[in-house]
């Protein structure tokens, strides 16, 4: 167990961050159009995207490309077409996204315990590890729902708006100094995370905060209204007391 958990760990070392300057060269090609899009979209998603609807469409093309992705993979397990799996794999993506999100994290990251248990355990006994790595991951997913929201919000808005930033420079004398410089696009990119996610967990509320909020203000609404009309019945019998 412990010889696979460290090779697991050496792999993982071994991984290579991807090429920034392709990267920068990538964003540098953006039409100016498509590259201020991506500096909104990326604000948006830093400021508010782990709210319902932002998140789930935010979520929506990242669970489509990784069922069609997947997909042709899982096709021998269910006895049908690559074809026929992405298209129910990409449907059914799409329906637990917009329907819920935090279902989507429970099989994401319960996916991701089942593949890390199974490589704990022996060969024999590799169900137990899936099954027992499934539960913890799904379960840190539901339960970490919100915070892990805007992490992944703050991320793919700090993506897209470094993205969309780096395009808009090139178009000033900036921009040789900016795809030539990885470390202000990796700089740029962790500050920007790191400040949206504090960002969020601060200052955004949950959902369950913003509809009581909302409660609060139409049951404040309704007396502001009652109280009114207390006054109003109040000034009709004074004037009817004075006429008397």
């Amino acid at each position: 167990m412990l010889e696979t958990f460290l090779s697991a760990l050496d792999r993982l070392g071994r991984l290579q961050l991807p090429d920034v300057p392709d990267l920068a060269s990538l964003a540098a090609a953006l039409p100016p159009l498509l590259a201020a899009s991506c500096v909104a979209a990326g604000a948006l998603l830093c400021l508010c995207g782990a709210r319902r609807w932002i998140f789930r469409f935010m979520l929506l093309p990242l669970g489509v490309v990784a069922a069609l992705a997947l997909a042709p993979k899982a096709a021998p397990w269910v006895h049908l077409s690559a074809q026929t799996t992405s298209c129910l794999a990409t449907a059914l993506a799409a329906a637990c996204i917009l329907l819920s999100p935090p279902l989507v994290l429970f099989l994401a990251f319960g996916a991701l315990g089942a593949a890390f248990g199974s490589r704990l355990v022996g060969p024999r006994t590799y169900w137990l590890g899936e099954a027992l790595g499934f539960a913890i991951g799904g379960f840190f997913g539901a339960a970490f729902e919100r915070i892990l929201a805007m992490a992944l919000s703050s991320i793919v808005g700090a993506a897209l708006f470094t993205m969309g930033l780096v395009g808009l420079a090139s178009l000033t004398p900036l921009g040789p100094l900016v795809v030539g410089a990885p470390v202000l696009v990796w700089g740029l990119f962790g500050c920007l995370g790191v400040a949206a996610i504090a960002f969020q967990l601060k200052l955004t509320p949950s959902d369950e905060e913003r509809e009581k909020a909302r409660s609060a203000k139409l049951r404040q609404r309704e007396l502001d209204v009652e109280a009114k009309a207390r006054e109003q019945r109040f000034k009709a019998y004074s004037r009817k007391a004075s006429g008397l």
